[in-house]
């Protein structure tokens, strides 16, 4: 009786081995923009496989747009996150909430906020990402 209990116990374990040694590690990424011309890492240059999951952003002038540049096995686009679309808080900040995202990649990923060089004043932007590999 015990050497079957053993044995089952062994089979079980050899059975969640591989599933548990797969599974993923979530993270969360956070970044911030002020400048004009300027880009920031939101998530740097990753090599492996996974997914981004969703992006929200909080902006310190709610009327503007940030743009998330999103690179994935070598493509790249883009998402732009519209202030004025989003509530505004009692600071006139503008938040997002988490816009899902949903996006796979195979090999690489590579997230930046991007900021132009028009207009040609400066406020805040943070942004977080969820993402797994």
């Amino acid at each position: 009786m015990k050497t079957a209990r053993l044995f089952l116990l062994a089979a079980v374990v050899a059975l969640l081995a591989p599933a548990l040694a797969a599974a993923t590690t979530p993270k969360l990424n956070d970044a911030s923009i002020y400048s004009p011309s300027t880009s920031v890492d939101l998530i740097p240059s990753t090599n492996g496989s996974g997914k981004l999951l969703a992006i929200q952003c909080t902006d310190t002038s709610a009327g503007e747009i940030q743009e998330v540049e999103i690179t994935l096995d070598g493509n790249t686009s883009y998402i732009y996150v519209n202030g004025s679309n989003y509530p505004v808080d009692q600071n006139k900040d503008s938040f997002s909430g988490w816009i899902p995202i949903e996006l796979t990649f195979a090999s690489s990923i590579h997230v930046q906020l991007v900021r132009a060089a028009s207009p040609a004043f400066s406020w805040y932007t943070y942004c977080s990402a969820s993402w797994h590999q």
